[in-house]
């Protein structure tokens, strides 16, 4: 398109005239295809539409601003209208166009018309693409770039790319190997955030624009892959717990067995001593003994049913549970784990449909969250707040989506518990979920992650927030099934 501006500037020249417009008819609207030395006058250029149609082919006197010109127009088509604009201080013109100059400007409004057929392509382009001229100004960007870059076109318009990519160390030495090499150039997975804070992850894709072995500038295309990346990750960490799952299986049934031995046999030994009437040093010392392999026997015996849970499929078998009674049910029964002054706090907002759950595994996630938090407060003025509340999230904000669940619902119910309790370090939050990765002394490490892919079966997510000396937040998303 570069060479079709230049050739125009050269007709202008030749014709020797102040101005140019070659506009196109849509409808009943006319649109410029091209114009060269109108720069100052684009706001009158409506005046000149009414008169030009009004009088093709004629030339008359016009004050635009405060200087006096001899304008015309000439039709080439239909729908396609050359205006002149002559300094006044000249003789009115006698305008000759060649065929040669005819067949031009045709072709011009031919180039034209595609280009904007381009642009509107690109503009719908469901990735960032955008074109900048050598120095890296930008003079084109879709839609989709402004959505990325959290910026809107008055932002942008303008500005380089190292402006508008700022922090993204990556791309300044990329560019300027773009201009050494005059090749396409990639960048994957770069970090940047936006004006508003969000943290995306970026692919980027140069190439340059050649005019012969000149080059005249670059475009690029962005790719948001904020989510591909998560779900690639989450996708690799499903695999690796399958893994795990797979082995841990095995060897909790082959140690089962002979632990079941040990327990017998402690537990048959201790019996035979407490019906007896020996009560030396030596037998208090064997009893106690007894007692400790007894309590070690029936903690390993846990983890190997934490184990065996853990490597089960989540199959589950949902039936219609009112949520508010289910958790009614269920804090009436972790109340057991309440000591001292611990008290519960309970809310639950009005309107929730009944749910297709597991009402056993959900039971069970609940339990052990009621359990933990409990576990971590200060027995004297611990709070454990339950709430239950619907939400609605949109397509971001929704970090798994189950194939039966419809993406325009975004409806969901929220479970928190939270509590008052120590919290947990910041370094450790992201691996809360992890199997065999726990906090607490005895823990098995499986608790919460039995929980996560219990929740994660029913098309739901957990998340976690906490601060240390002041609580944690678990909170449960599962979809609500909205009647439409």
């Amino acid at each position: 398109m570069g060479s079709f501006r230049r050739a125009f500037y050269l007709l202008r020249r030749r014709l020797g005239a102040t101005f140019l417009v070659l506009l196109r008819k849509t409808g009943e609207k006319w649109a410029i295809v091209a114009y060269s030395g109108l720069h100052s006058f684009r706001k009158q250029l409506a005046l000149l539409l009414v008169s030009c149609e009004k009088r093709p082919g004629a030339f008359w006197e016009v004050f635009l601003g405060e200087k006096l010109f001899v304008t015309g127009s000439v039709f080439l088509s239909s729908n396609l209208m050359l205006i002149l604009g002559f300094n006044g201080r000249h003789s009115l013109p006698s305008v000759l166009l060649s065929q040669a100059d005819k067949d031009f400007l045709l072709e011009l409004a031919q180039n034209s018309e595609e280009l904007s057929l381009l642009k509107r392509f690109l503009h719908a382009f469901p990735v960032g693409f955008f074109m900048a001229d050598e120095e890296g100004g930008l003079w084109f960007f879709n839609a989709e770039m402004l959505e990325i870059l959290g910026l809107n076109e008055k932002e942008v318009l303008g500005k380089k790319t190292g402006q508008i990519f700022q922090g993204v160390e990556e791309i300044a030495p990329f560019l300027r190997k773009l201009r050494w090499e005059g090749k396409e150039l990639f960048l994957r997975n770069i970090s940047f955030c936006d004006p508003s804070g969000k943290k995306k992850l970026l692919n980027f894709r140069f190439f340059p624009v050649m005019e012969g072995e000149n080059f005249v500038g670059f475009g690029g295309i962005v790719e948001d892959v904020t989510q591909r990346a998560q779900l690639g990750e989450n996708v690799r960490q499903i695999e690796r717990l399958s893994s795990i799952g797979r082995l841990v299986s095995s060897i909790a049934h082959e140690i089962n067995n002979p632990l079941g031995v040990i327990y017998g046999y402690a537990q048959m030994l201790r019996n035979k001593l407490d019906k007896s009437s020996f009560d030396c040093p030596t037998c208090k010392s064997v009893r106690r003994g007894l007692e400790n392999i007894e309590k070690s026997a029936e903690h390993c015996g846990e983890i190997l049913r934490n184990l065996i849970d853990f490597s089960k499929p989540n199959i589950l078998k949902r039936e219609t549970v009112d949520l508010c009674s289910l958790l009614e049910e269920v804090l009436s029964m972790g109340k057991i784990y309440f000591r001292g002054n611990q008290h519960l706090e309970f809310s639950f907002e009005e309107g929730i449909p009944p749910l297709q759950v597991d009402k056993l595994r959900m039971r069970q996630v609940f339990l052990n969250l009621t359990r933990n938090a409990v576990e971590a407060m200060d027995k004297e003025k611990g709070i454990l707040r339950v709430a239950v509340r619907k939400i609605n999230l949109s397509a971001e904000q929704v970090p798994f989506l189950d194939s039966n669940f419809e993406l325009d619902k975004k409806a969901f119910v929220c479970i928190s518990f939270q509590d008052n309790g120590r919290g947990i370090p910041a370094d450790k939050l992201d691996r809360i979920f992890e199997p065999f990765f726990t906090t607490k002394p005895q823990g098995t490490g499986l608790g919460l992650s039995i929980c996560y892919s219990i929740v994660r079966a029913h098309g739901g997510w957990m998340e976690v927030s906490s601060q240390e000396g002041q609580g944690s937040t678990f909170s449960i998303f599962l979809p609500l099934e909205v009647e439409e």
